[in-house]
């Protein structure tokens, strides 16, 4: 049983040639009288065309493909990924560096003011006769009672985490917790002129202010360190990005190398790294720019992919 007949175009020769169309889903194989090339003729499961392109789409020409991105493209970005991976190196160097020079001690003055606040709201005034107890690393313990001026002065305190304890009667005790160190101090500079602000009430109403999220020198040293691993990973990462981008055109891997640069610098920011050594933030910020761009330019890199090769 056979249909209306169909022209076909033969893969072979390109002659074109009628045939009758089968009327069951199994193709019948008919032979092209020009050259012999059996060619498969199916029943029609759609409707006929509508437009004459859709029968004859040889005589129109064929949409023009995007052209993919070049290859030197893939090179720029694993370019790129060499200069985020030098970067990430030098910092961790950098931060490697600033934890091994916090690790000596060093002897720091403590010194400041205890200032009484008015409860008819006027200007604060020294508060004489408070007790401060200091307590500092490896067990160190001091204390001493402000004079008439407010004033108190510690020496010889170790460097590290410090807790200044203020208490006088008829006012909340207050607690300062600050850090001292030759590489990073909170508040910034020697702490040898601090305020602490208390106010009247109940000694069960005490209050605790932190300058430092770094409560002593072991944490401090620790976190620096790791915010180094951080980075040392980072630049591997990268540079195997950039290796197999350049050497194997794998972009995919070079855009991971590319956020990994963008990430690392978040991953300082969590540790509370970011904003103690400005010269390093700026690379920082560096680092994070050039990432973020190697990941674009490779992820562009990987639209050629998905582009079909236009034919010969």
């Amino acid at each position: 049983m056979f249909g209306p007949p169909v022209t076909l175009r033969c893969t072979r020769c390109g002659h074109f040639f009628g045939v009758p169309t089968p009327l069951t889903v199994v193709p019948a194989w008919v032979p092209c009288p020009h050259c012999q090339q059996p060619a498969p003729v199916l029943a029609p499961r759609e409707p006929a065309p509508l437009f004459t392109w859709e029968a004859f789409p040889h005589l129109y020409p064929s949409v023009r493909l995007p052209a993919p991105p070049s290859p030197r493209v893939g090179r720029i970005g694993a370019i790129l990924l060499v200069v985020v991976a030098a970067l990430l190196l030098a910092g961790a160097a950098g931060y490697l560096i600033q934890g091994a020079s916090a690790l000596p001690n060093h002897p720091y003055r403590v010194a400041g003011r205890v200032m009484a606040a008015n409860p008819n709201g006027t200007a604060s005034v020294p508060l004489a006769g408070a007790v401060v107890a200091l307590r500092g690393e490896n067990g160190f313990r001091a204390s001493t009672v402000t004079d008439p001026a407010g004033r108190f002065d510690f020496t010889g305190v170790p460097s590290g985490g410090i807790s200044i304890n203020v208490t006088a009667p008829a006012y909340a005790p207050v607690t300062v917790v600050i850090f001292a160190d030759p590489v990073y101090s909170s508040p910034t500079g020697h702490p040898t002129n601090l305020t602490v602000d208390v106010s009247p009430g109940a000694a069960s109403a005490g209050s605790t202010l932190e300058e430092s999220p770094f409560p002593d020198l072991e944490q401090f040293v620790a976190t620096v360190w790791s915010g180094t691993s951080i980075l040392v990973l980072g630049a591997v990462v990268a540079l195997v990005g950039a290796a197999r981008a350049y050497r194997r055109d794998r972009p995919a891997w070079g855009a991971a190398g590319g956020v990994a640069g963008l990430i690392a610098p978040a991953g300082l920011y969590l540790l509370g790294l970011l904003g103690l050594f400005p010269l390093l933030d700026v690379l920082m910020v560096l680092v994070a720019v050039l990432g973020g761009v190697a990941a674009v330019v490779l992820a562009y890199r990987l639209t050629a992919i998905s582009l079909p090769m236009p034919p010969d």
